[in-house]
């Protein structure tokens, strides 16, 4: 089994805190999982590891310093939490030096991780793949806000959200004013047409508007939890109304050959996604 009910209690209110040593050897334990998963498992007779594969197939990097393959797991600052811990994939290291020599006012802050990504993370519910804006993502907030005031590129974005929706993404987004989220929503159910993201969209670009000077954050996600019955297996699942609700008997193995196969599997679907709204003139960009 690849992770448990116990490795999510890690990041709960209780304990994402915790400074305790017994949290934290969990915690280590459960990044050294996930450092494996991503770089010393073999996918196959080919060889490939998910670092590899993702490299290959979906022109994916991860951070370019080994040590920071996935986020902290140790509170460093007061009052700093642990509420997740992830891998991340995106830009590469030549991607992100253009990007620097492009926006030299910002290029102090243009790090990997202050840039769009793929991720994968385990949290107090459960796991979760998606393609994240992060609303440090100073660049990347720019980009979706110049996609949005474009009509053919909004049209286009509405039909990639909506693709996803039906293959059971989410979509969330919210504000950030330095203290706390506001203006925050979230769209599911894929049966809904294509007018109805685009109505979800269209409220996004009025609170654009209205909190002009605001950062925030855009996540399209696809959310795994452990089978109430079966902890070797996990579900795609919602919540409502503090219930869990499955959205299809479809299973995935809580194996590292499972989630390796998860990841692969999303991504692949989040790809096309990621790279509208890439910054143009990057790698596998599809806007010029």
């Amino acid at each position: 089994m690849f992770f448990s009910d116990e490795d999510c209690e890690l990041f709960n209110e209780e304990n994402k805190y915790s400074l305790d040593k017994k949290i934290c050897e969990k915690r280590q334990i459960l990044h050294k999982k996930l450092c494996r998963l991503h770089g010393e498992l073999y996918l196959n007779t080919s060889g490939l590891t998910l670092k590899k594969k993702l490299e290959k197939d979906l022109g994916l990097h991860c951070h370019p310093l080994k040590n920071h393959l996935t986020n902290e797991f140790i509170p460093r600052l007061p009052n700093s939490e642990v509420n997740h811990i992830r891998l991340s994939y995106g830009y590469s290291k030549e991607d992100i030096n253009k990007i620097k020599k492009n926006n030299t006012e910002l290029a102090k802050d243009i790090t990997f991780t202050h840039l769009t990504q793929l991720q994968f993370f385990i949290d107090c519910d459960g796991c979760c793949t998606c393609c994240y804006i992060d609303k440090s993502d100073i660049l990347g907030q720019a980009e979706l806000r110049k996609i949005l005031k474009s009509p053919t590129d909004r049209s286009f974005l509405i039909d990639l959200l909506h693709s996803l929706i039906t293959q059971e993404f989410e979509i969330y987004y919210g504000f950030y004013d330095n203290f706390e989220y506001f203006d925050y929503d979230s769209f599911r159910n894929h049966n809904l047409h294509k007018n109805d993201v685009s109505c979800f969209i269209q409220n996004f670009i009025q609170k654009l508007e209205k909190n002009y000077g605001y950062v925030f954050y855009f996540k399209v996600c696809r959310t795994y939890f452990i089978d109430v019955d079966d902890s070797t297996i996990l579900r795609r699942c919602y919540t409502e109304n503090a219930t869990l609700i499955p959205f299809s008997d479809k299973a995935i193995e809580n194996t590292y050959c499972g989630i390796a196969q998860m990841i692969i599997d999303d991504f692949s679907l989040l790809i096309r996604l990621f790279n509208f709204i890439k910054i143009p003139n990057t790698s596998n960009a599809k806007r010029k």
